[in-house]
């Protein structure tokens, strides 16, 4: 059952991550991909700990589609000035 909810949450964290590419949202997608990354590693060893891993990486993921980080637009604004 773990592995068939770690698919499913993998699944869409991976579909997430591609519509954010193909819609260019730069920021979002390098943020994702970098807490996959390292919640992967750091809770990585465990089925369970991937697992706890992948969930909590998709929910972020599910919150910056809604909420996108404005750093990158704070940061091009401050270099117009």
């Amino acid at each position: 059952m773990d592995i068939a909810i770690m698919g499913v949450a993998l699944a869409f964290s991976i579909l997430i991550l591609k519509w954010k590419f193909e819609h260019k949202r730069y920021a979002d997608f390098t943020m994702d991909l970098s807490m996959l990354i390292a919640l992967s590693y750091f809770m990585g060893g465990t089925i369970e700990g991937e697992l706890v891993a992948i969930i909590a990486q998709t929910i972020i993921s599910f919150y910056l589609l809604a909420f996108p980080p404005r750093f990158m637009v704070d940061m091009r604004s401050s270099m117009d000035v």
